[in-house]
Formats: C-alpha cells, structure tokens, sequence
C-alpha cells in the first residue's frame, strides 16, 4: 500500500494531467469568452521587450489610444516582465496591427467594448509561448488549492477543490494565455495554504520568510493583494497568544517583504503619486450610496462571483446563474451548520479571508468605474472553500464521498459541454444555408475575393421610416485587410438621405478573419427622414476605414459598379 504522502502525490499528478489535457483544449483564443484588455496586456509585454523598464500604456505615436491606459497602468509589473521573459523568442507584433485586428477595437463606435479576443493569425506567436507559461501558473494553483484543502478537509475536498479550481476563468486564461490575474490566482492560493501551515504548525522562521515573498510577489502582480496581511497578521497573533511567536523571524520577513515591495512604491509614488496608483483608475463624479450599488452594480458582481465559481458565464445566463445561486445557498448553509457545531481556527481563516474580499470589493466599486466585480478571480480559492467545504457540510461522515462524487461527476459535465457545444463550434464555424436568399437579391464580386451572395431590403416598421439591409457574405479567399460596410440611401439627384457605416457583422467578426466558404449574415438599420416621398435606391460597399477608399466592385458579368457601390434595392 502507499503511503499517504504517495498517494496525495500520485492523486494530484493525475489532476494535474487533466488540467493540462483540458488546458490543450481550451488554449485557442474563443472571441465571445477572451478578455477584451487581453490585447493592452500583450503591448506591455511588447513594451518590456523593447527595454521598457516600468510599462506603462502610453502608446507612442498614436494619442488616440491613450484611453485605453486609464485602467491599465496602474498594474504592476511582475506579470508583464515574466511574460516578456517566457515570449522573448518571439516577440509580439506592435501596434497598431493588433488594434485593426482586434474585435473590440471595431465594434459598435471607435474603440467601443465589444468584449472580443486578439487576432489569432496576428498574435499566435506570441500567445503559444504564453500559453504554456499561463498552464504552469495553473499547475501552481492546483498545487496550492489541493494542500489547502487537504489541510481542512481530507483528500475528497482536495480533489474537488483542484477540479473546481480548474474551473476558474482566471485558470483557464489558457485560452488566450494573457491575463495578470493568471499569476494572481497562484499567489493567492498559495498565500492562503502558507497561512494555513503557519496558523496550524506556527510560524517558524523559514514560514515567515516564505509568508513574505508570497506576498510580496502577490502584491507586485496585483496591488490590492495587500489584504493578504490581515492573513498573517491573524497568524502572528494566534501565535502571540500561544506563546509560541518568533519575534525575530517575524520581524526579518517583515523586513524582507518591504524591501521587497520598496521599488514598486516608490515606482507608484514617483510616476503617479500615488502608493497604490488607484489615482489611475476612472473615480466615479460621486461615490455610490449602498442602496445605489445594489440596483446599478449588484447584479454585475454577484454574476462576477457566480463566474468565478464554474463556467456559467458562457452559457445562458439564467438556467445556469439559478444553479450557481443554488450551490451557494447550500454552501451558505453549510457553513452555518458547522458554525453551530463548531468550526476549527482553520476554517474562521479562510472564511475571514473571503469576508475581507467581499468587502473590499464592494467598497472598491463605489468610488470607482472599474471597481471590484472584475477582480475577485485572483482571490479565487477563498471563493472556492466557501463554496465547495459549505456544500460538503451537507454530507457529513461516509456520506462525503458521494457528495465529492456528485461534484466531480457534475464538473466534469459541466467541462464536457462546454468543449463540445460552446468552444468546438466556434473553432469550426457551421456554414450558413444559401437557401434562406431570396432569389432576386442582388449580388457582386468585391475585391480580395469577397462575394456578396445577395442583399435585399425590407421594412423593419410599419411607419415607412425603419429600414433593414439584410446581406450574405463569403470569402473565396482569406481577406488581408479588416474592411467596413456602408449602406446608403440615395434621393434621384445621387444626394445621400439616409446611411449606416459598421464593420463587418459589427466588428464580431472581422474580415481579415473570414475563413473560405463560410456564409456570414449581416443586418444593417437606416432611418429616413420624415419628409421624402419621392423613390430612393438604396447601395452598400465595403470600404477601408482608416482610407475611406471602397473596395472594387463588379457586376457579375465582370462589369465594374459605379463608385464600387452594388445596388441592392429601392424603397417606396
């Protein structure tokens, strides 16, 4: 028989090796789950590559684009340097190829939130090396959430803990590979597992010192780890009333963390004034009152935890979000049933930590535009005990190994629909019936080998003002270049009256990405003016937004449209 220590061994490295497997298959960028600032973090790695010492979102040349630095650079350094150091084999391309590449710099107006990922084609070079590095971070949250919960609750929790933690979105950053909360996650896991040795064994010199450097990297990733202290200190003075504090070890880790620390507050200080740069983030005209946060950002920060505990937030919001609410209510529950029987110093210490963070989260989000919902992924763990120990509460005895039995056999579900109804179809896109076009709907060639299988328009109201262009599109051969659609509405003398400028399938789905032989279905909205009775034609192109200059256009007999636009229908 093994021993203990082996088979805890021989248990995590097969959990390892499903994450990995998983991590294989969730690594391609998917656009509607990646981050929208994945592309900004890949400039600061560009940034350091190029000798940046401190990276700071101050894109040179292009003012425009300034915007975008108010939320991010404020944030340490630490994962930006390592991500340099892990690609610097292939560094990234600069911009602005990543923003003409980037959905989320297309949608809706300029530079509007579209939520979309970078370019594969344009950044896969970049991303395979800083995919394998987010992986070994993930192997590293494993490591940590297992000895945690292992420390609290035996080896069943411990798997069931790792498993929910590979369905972590700031885990599974794997998919894109880009994300300063993907080595927030690790140091935060393993900030909470150092503390529990220290609380339970005490805090020895060498538990102190390693205490220190967590937290010190912790804090370089992400400033607002400084809550990490209250941990310790809570240690620090458990062993004082024991009689059991090492003085002197203490007081050297101490020392060792500001040292530490020292060059990124005096780099806070000198650059923003600010010891913790909060100064960059976007402060709201006046603080949000408790009642105003619960009605205006209530819903998006439970959703945030909700996301943070499974994968919820790719699927339909509501089925899923109810199930979560479920699971925490039972987790709730839970905790307050070993609260009346009586919970052990191990337990009130995470549950303390996950207190912390819920608080200052939502005293983060009432000064702040970008505040607290958007961050509780790093703090993971916490979330993770709180749920998972609360829901094995119900299973008290022989009974807990069905209850681990029914979550693995439920995450495992939860990962298996997820590859095969969300993440496969959008690897391969399923092609579009050419059926659904009417048989009288115009159609061109445009040039870079884009066909416009038909447009027709039709009334979108009864009021005779609302107008929809519905189009097909298809590429013969894969586009080189992100083009717009214009749609015009055009009175007998050629005066346009009416018109609608958009990227393609609004910025979802940009050309240079169109794959060969897959139909893409575009709607467009014109509204005319109250006062025009007379015919109007209707015409759209496509057309290069930052040139203006349209896209060639030709009738299918090979004639040449005039000014490249294809008539498409004329409104009565």
């Amino acid at each position: 028989m093994p021993t203990r220590s082996r088979r805890d061994l021989l248990l995590f490295v097969g959990l390892a090796c499903f994450y990995l497997l998983l991590g294989q298959c969730y690594w391609r960028p998917v656009r509607s789950l990646a981050k929208p600032d994945e592309a900004l973090h890949l400039v600061y790695v560009a940034d350091v590559q190029r000798g940046t010492l401190w990276p700071i979102a101050l894109l040179p040349g292009d003012a425009a684009l300034d915007v975008f630095s108010l939320d991010q650079r404020c944030q340490p350094p630490l994962y930006y340097w390592l991500t340099a150091i892990a690609t610097a084999a292939t560094p990234a391309p600069w911009p602005p190829t990543w923003m003409s590449e980037n959905p989320f710099f297309l949608s809706g107006i300029p530079y509007a939130n579209g939520a979309r990922a970078v370019s594969i084609r344009e950044a896969s070079d970049a991303l395979a090396p800083a995919r394998q590095f987010s992986l070994l971070l993930g192997v590293l949250t494993l490591a940590a959430a297992f000895g945690a919960a292992r420390m609290l609750m035996g080896r069943g929790a411990a798997a069931l803990t790792a498993l929910v933690t590979a369905t972590l979105p700031a885990v599974i950053f794997a998919q894109s590979g880009v994300s300063d909360l993907a080595l927030a996650a690790p140091l935060h896991a393993m900030a909470v597992w150092v503390s529990l040795k220290v609380w339970q064994r005490g805090g020895s010199r060498r538990r102190w010192l390693l205490a220190a450097v967590v937290l010190a990297l912790a804090v370089w990733t992400r400033i607002e780890s400084t809550l990490l202290v209250v941990l310790f200190a809570a240690c620090a003075l458990r062993d004082l009333r024991l009689r059991r504090l090492d003085g002197r070890g203490l007081f050297v880790a101490a020392l060792v963390g500001l040292v530490l620390c020292a060059p990124l507050l005096a780099r806070n200080l000198i650059v923003y004034g600010n010891l913790t740069a909060s100064n960059c983030l976007t402060v709201r005209p006046a603080p949000l009152r408790l009642d105003q946060w619960l009605t205006l950002e209530g819903s998006g920060f439970f959703r945030a935890i909700f996301a943070t505990l499974g994968e919820g937030f790719i699927f339909d919001p509501e089925p899923v979000y109810a199930m979560i609410v479920f699971a925490l209510g039972m987790a709730a529950l839970g905790w307050v049933r070993r609260l009346r029987a009586g919970v052990n110093g191990l337990w009130l210490l995470v549950g303390l930590h996950a207190a912390l963070i819920f608080i200052a989260a939502i005293a983060g989000s009432l000064p702040y535009v970008a505040g607290g919902p958007r961050y509780i992924g790093s703090y993971g763990l916490s979330w993770m005990a709180m749920w998972v120990f609360g829901v094995l509460a119900w299973f008290p005895g022989r009974w807990r190994r069905l209850g681990v039995g029914i979550g693995v056999v439920a995450l495992l579900a939860l990962h298996y629909v997820t590859l095969t109804r969300v993440l496969w179809p959008e690897y391969v896109p399923a092609l579009t019936s050419l059926s659904a076009i009417p048989s009288d709907a115009a159609e061109a060639h445009l040039g870079e080998g884009i066909e416009l299988r038909g447009a027709v328009v039709q009334p979108a109201a009864a009021d005779g003002r609302h107008w929809t262009v519905t189009a097909w599109w298809e590429a013969t051969r894969e586009p080189s270049d992100n083009y717009a659609v214009f749609v015009h509405v055009e009175d007998e003398t050629g005066h346009i009256v009416a018109q609608y400028d958009s990227y393609a399938v609004h910025g979802n789905e940009p050309t240079s990405w169109w794959p060969v032989g897959r139909v893409f279905v575009d709607h467009y909205s014109v509204v005319l003016p109250d006062t025009l009775d007379e015919p109007l034609s209707v015409t759209l192109g496509l057309f290069q937004p930052n040139t203006g200059v349209r896209l060639e256009a030709w009738e299918l007999d090979g004639d040449r449209l005039p000014q490249d636009a294809v008539p498409v229908g004329v409104i009565r």
